[in-house]
């Protein structure tokens, strides 16, 4: 019996030694047991691999430039007409929230009266807002908010006492997004301004602004 476990541990120790002169070659145990071999392979395949999420294609910087309509409410609104707007959005989007810098202008007649040749009042706007998307789907539905100000001239209508102006407002609405491709965008929006201020228009009148947007561009 002495023998043979003689016998046994030389070879395990032989077996041991030609194991670990040979990592890269991993050898069956010839007795059935004993730790299994480290080879450069085995510790590949213990590794952690970690596979980072493709960012969607609607993340990322985007451009917009589209055109609708604006127009005002209450008092204001029975002195002002609706009229076209035009504007451009640049800003940066993530899964869900995001922040964007607009222009818009837009052009309306004095209601019931005829002040003169072209548009009687042109706006010039900036605002910055923040989006929040509604689900994370590739049509989103947003919520915006933000703040603006307001350039007015009154090209006609002196006479009926509009005046240039610039004042504050409040942005907010709403609206749905969606990339057509991974390069192109369309964006339908609604926007409500609480004007802090209608001093372009005669009386001061009560009033806030609105517009409907249709635009289309791009994400980088």
């Amino acid at each position: 019996m002495r023998k043979h476990a003689h016998v046994v541990s030389v070879l395990s120790l032989l077996w041991a030694m030609v194991a670990s002169a040979a990592p890269g070659a991993p050898l069956p145990s010839p007795f059935g047991f004993g730790q299994e071999t480290w080879t450069p392979e085995r510790e590949r395949e213990r590794e952690v691999v970690v596979v980072e999420e493709p960012r969607r294609s609607d993340e990322g910087v985007y451009a917009l430039v589209g055109g609708g309509l604006d127009g005002y409410t209450g008092v204001l609104g029975n002195t002002v007409n609706l009229g076209p707007t035009a504007g451009a959005i640049v800003g940066y989007k993530g899964a869900m929230l995001g922040l964007e810098g607009a222009y818009s202008a837009s052009g309306a007649d004095v209601s019931g009266v005829s002040a003169g040749p072209g548009l009687d009042i042109v706006r010039n706007s900036g605002q910055l807002a923040g989006t929040l998307g509604l689900l994370n789907e590739p049509l989103q539905p947003f919520l915006m908010g933000g703040i603006g100000l307001d350039f007015y001239r009154a090209r006609n209508g002196g006479a009926l006492g509009f005046q240039d102006a610039t004042s504050f407002n409040i942005p907010v609405g709403g609206g749905l997004r969606y990339n057509i491709t991974r390069f192109l965008t369309a964006d339908a929006r609604f926007n409500y301004n609480f004007l802090l201020g209608e001093n372009f228009a005669p009386g001061d009148p009560a009033g806030n602004r609105y517009s409907g947007l249709l635009s289309i561009g791009g994400t980088l």
